[in-house]
């Protein structure tokens, strides 16, 4: 197939054109803005399109894709800036600013739409249990029941309705029918969507690598960042995960049943998405009490003695507890 597609097109030139497209517009956009002054244009941002593009390959396996991927999102963000700039009162240094953060947006809903089945988690009751534990101790570590609105205490109950869900779930031989693992795929899409946000407002209220700061400090913030580039592949695809969910316009659709229809043929090809991705077995009883235990554990102690931030605690928990689990049986515990 690439090759038919080499054959058909003339690849080198067109190339050479978006290259040349590629080059010219930052050249009119530095002539035009205080772009060597951006805050977006530094070394903390470069680490995390390292940390995208690292993921990206890896993922992919395929670096020819990828560098399609950044052509078609860098071109798009060039488009989209020029676009709102011709269109809008909006200085040029604002959108300047906005502008790697555009080809973040394009890159990764590309890549999302590209590789689903590789950037889609796999989940399980395990993973699940895991992850509530988890938005409880950030709960708690938040402080958020010391404050006094409707809106938290609308969330709280939320979390609650759906901790006991996945609790009970994990710790009982209740069926997985298609529906519940529906309502816990989304539960997961959410806790994870929650973290993410959590999580870009921690890195990027961390100190620029460009400022004074010793080994330590650019080693941390760099690795925050670099994760923060990984992890944004998986943001986007829980978000796509969660929006499918959520009617759309149909304007498009001249009559209101091949509106219904298409509503249909959406909600329904989410549902499958949400089924393919969680697993139907049943996790042992005696793993979901270790789970229980562990998570509590590291996120009691950190909690009373802040060893780390909630953010590393969390990410900690995540990233050891497969690996105690893959252990044990190799062991045969």
């Amino acid at each position: 197939m690439e090759s038919n597609f080499t054959e058909k097109y003339n690849i080198p030139l067109i190339a050479a054109v978006l290259a040349g497209i590629g080059i010219l517009v930052p050249i009119y956009i530095g002539y035009n803005s205080d772009f060597h002054q951006s805050s977006s244009f530094s070394v903390s941002m470069a680490m995390l399109f390292a940390g995208m593009i690292v993921e990206s390959l890896r993922l992919s396996e395929s670096w020819k894709s990828i560098s399609l991927i950044f052509v078609g999102a860098y071109l798009f963000s060039l488009f989209t800036f020029l676009t709102i700039q011709n269109k809008s009162t909006y200085n040029i240094d604002i959108l300047v600013d906005a502008l790697p953060f555009m080809f973040i947006f394009y890159f990764t809903i590309i890549f999302a739409f590209i590789f689903r089945d590789k950037v889609t988690a796999k989940l399980s009751e395990g993973v699940t249990l895991l992850q509530t534990l988890a938005i409880v101790y950030w709960i708690l570590d938040a402080e958020l029941l010391t404050y006094k609105s409707w809106w938290i205490y609308a969330l709280l109950a939320v979390v609650c309705i759906f901790s006991l869900f996945a609790s009970i779930n994990a710790l009982t031989n209740l069926h997985l029918s298609e529906n519940i693992r529906i309502m816990l795929s989304m539960w997961s899409s959410i806790i994870m969507m929650i973290f993410a946000v959590d999580n870009i407002i921690d890195v990027f209220n961390q100190p620029d690598l460009n400022a004074t700061l010793n080994n330590n400090q650019m080693i941390d913030i760099g690795v925050k960042y670099f994760l923060l580039g990984v992890s944004s592949l998986y943001m986007m695809q829980n978000y796509l995960l969660l929006i499918a969910f959520i009617p759309g316009k149909k304007d498009k659709y001249s009559t209101d049943s091949e509106r219904i229809s298409a509503a249909a043929r959406e909600l329904e090809q989410s549902r499958q998405d949400h089924l393919s991705r969680y697993s139907d077995d049943q996790v042992p009883f005696s793993l979901a009490v270790l789970c229980i235990l562990y998570a509590s554990s590291i996120f009691g102690i950190n909690y009373f003695y802040n060893v780390v931030s909630k953010q590393s605690a969390i990410w900690l928990v995540f990233f050891s507890f497969p690996l105690i689990i893959s252990g044990l049986k190799k062991i045969k515990i």
